[in-house]
């Protein structure tokens, strides 16, 4: 199992966000979850993510509960994950901006020249290589997306679309498929997936 939650409740106040949701993602399985805005995908996400506690149920990532995890530690477990307004740092190149991904979001320690030839492979694997030396901030909000995509590849990215129409064809373009990228979607108005290799 790569990704599970079981009976996970989370309250604001008197507010019940997330009631008793349970799931279960192998790896490389597809699976879909759909709700209006307000129904707690989000939340599920923060939880899952460490940004939020859960108030009840767990969440195992690879047989290890993460429900007590801070983000950094999520993080460098395998789970990456975006925001529906992506953050780059747009005063570096986007070769620079997944060097840094690779040198300090992975769990173990890693040389500069190390960091900086695994971001070279990821911004081939997003077709973004031949803009490797071009400002962050000079990318259209696709590239960025893919930008951020390749910056924390990991195990497991949760990737938070302000409209499914900027990425989803993208991502499951063959390009893509035949890498091993797998998705799940949660859909509203603003498009959110979790992308698993």
């Amino acid at each position: 199992m790569l990704l599970n939650g079981n009976n996970v409740t989370k309250n604001f106040g008197g507010l019940k966000a997330l009631d008793d949701v349970s799931f279960a993602l192998e790896k490389g399985e597809i699976l879909g979850l759909i709700g209006p805005n307000g129904a707690g995908k989000t939340t599920l996400f923060n939880i899952i993510s460490g940004f939020y506690g859960a108030t009840l149920g767990t969440i195992k990532f690879q047989e290890t509960e993460i429900n007590k995890l801070k983000p950094h530690q999520i993080c460098k477990l395998g789970i990456g994950r975006s925001f529906q307004i992506t953050n780059p740092f747009l005063d570096l190149t986007v070769l620079e901006n997944v060097t840094v991904g690779a040198r300090f979001g992975r769990g173990k320690n890693t040389s500069l020249k190390e960091a900086s030839d695994i971001a070279l492979q990821y911004l081939e694997f997003v077709n973004l290589h031949s803009k490797k030396y071009v400002l962050a901030k000079t990318l259209n909000i696709v590239e960025r997306k893919l930008l951020e995509i390749a910056a924390q590849k990991r195990v497991c990215i949760m990737c938070m679309e302000p409209n499914p129409k900027y990425c989803h064809r993208r991502f499951i373009s063959a390009h893509l498929e035949k890498k091993g990228f797998k998705l799940i979607h949660i859909t509203s108005k603003g498009q959110t997936s979790l992308l698993t290799f």
